[in-house]
């Protein structure tokens, strides 16, 4: 009011404070039954919503040692597919052209596998049974993989220790062994068209030991026809499969595809090893249904060690930080590619429906 002083304006305002604080507590003393319902309602509403997010999230990626012919227990680790597959059954790295200027402690430059990333591959619709290998799913899975071979960085950190497959390189020299544990791998191969040129001796210079288990290797990974024959309307000797370390993802033909899924399965049974080996592209009940509902590929992502270091563990937290920076800068343009977005509030693998080349809810594969 006109007039007022501001001692009494400010005694108004405690007066009016004072009443504010006597109702709060008021309400709270008489009514505190009613208000303890409502914020337990409210956790509970919370708590709701945060377990259905996590269950979809779950869902999302989950999986069981009852989903792969091969499972990834104790028995059949990843790494135990992985080193049989790159490493000797026989096969020398000098044969392989592989690295082994190692003196003593000292590691040859990135000869050593270091880092790895699984990508699974599965249906949008989860319960889907349909064949997840289809000619333009695997072009899709080809496509995805390229983001990590095409990366600018994965020349500088990549594996090109010993190698059975052979090595892409770059323009500038650089060289890495190519990913052997990739379904792209197994169907994007060149063919030989005879098989006679393996026999026994050509077996015997490129394996220490001729078994059926490296004759099955030499059908899955190398585009021998040694057991099965050529598939159907399979790529030829000449075949171009890779443009630097980026893999050429032209689409498949249909009759190829099937084919070699047919071929595959058969190889199961072949000997343990393959198994081992096949198994762990495919799920469960694959020679049952003949098809395989999801699939996945296990790309060694980096090798050690790196320039300027003894060994992978010389000057361990150094060479940690190097990955770091560059594993950072590889997985934003996994993201950029599937358009995915992080925030502080949200993970960027917390999204439904993925773009997939700038198509918003597009899945991975069909």
């Amino acid at each position: 009011a006109k007039g007022t002083s501001r001692d009494h304006i400010d005694e108004m305002g405690a007066q009016a404070h004072g009443r504010a604080v006597t109702v709060y507590v008021r309400v709270l003393t008489r009514h505190y039954r009613k208000l303890f319902l409502v914020a337990l309602s409210v956790i509970i509403a919370l708590t709701a919503v945060s377990v259905g997010q996590y269950k979809f999230l779950v869902q999302q990626s989950e999986q069981s040692d009852y989903d792969w012919t091969v499972s990834e227990s104790v028995q059949s680790l990843n790494r135990d597919a992985l080193e049989w597959a790159r490493a000797n059954r026989g096969l020398s790295a000098k044969k392989a052209g592989g690295l082994t200027d190692n003196v003593g402690d000292v590691k040859a430059e990135r000869t050593q596998t270091r880092d790895f990333l699984t990508l699974i591959y599965q249906h949008e619709q989860l319960n889907s049974t349909a064949d997840i290998i289809t000619a333009g799913n695997l072009k899709t899975i080809c496509e995805a993989e390229n983001v990590l071979l095409n990366h600018p960085d994965y020349p500088k950190v990549c594996y090109k220790g010993a190698s059975a497959l052979g090595y892409t390189q770059s323009a500038d020299g650089r060289r890495c062994a190519k990913q052997q544990l990739s379904i792209a791998t197994i169907y994007y191969q060149a063919w030989s068209d005879d098989a006679s040129i393996y026999d026994k001796d050509s077996a015997d210079y490129l394996f220490a030991d001729s078994s059926k288990a490296e004759l099955a290797f030499m059908q899955i990974f190398l585009g021998v026809p040694v057991i099965h024959g050529k598939p159907k309307a399979a790529p030829g000797a000449d075949a171009e499969l890779f443009r630097g370390h980026r893999r050429v993802c032209d689409e498949l033909p249909a009759e190829y595809v099937k084919d070699r899924t047919k071929q595959l399965i058969k190889l199961l049974d072949h000997s343990d090893d393959a198994r081992q080996i096949i198994g762990f592209f495919l799920s469960a009940d694959v020679e049952k249904q003949e098809r395989t509902e999801l699939t996945r590929s296990n790309l060694v992502v980096s090798g050690g060690p790196l320039t300027g270091y003894d060994s992978k563990d010389d000057r361990k937290d150094e060479q940690q930080e190097v990955y770091d920076v560059l594993y950072e800068r590889m997985e934003l343009d996994f993201w950029e590619y599937f358009g995915l977005v992080n925030s502080n509030l949200k993970s960027a693998y917390a999204s439904r429906k993925p773009i997939v080349n700038g198509i918003a809810g597009s899945p991975a594969v069909d």
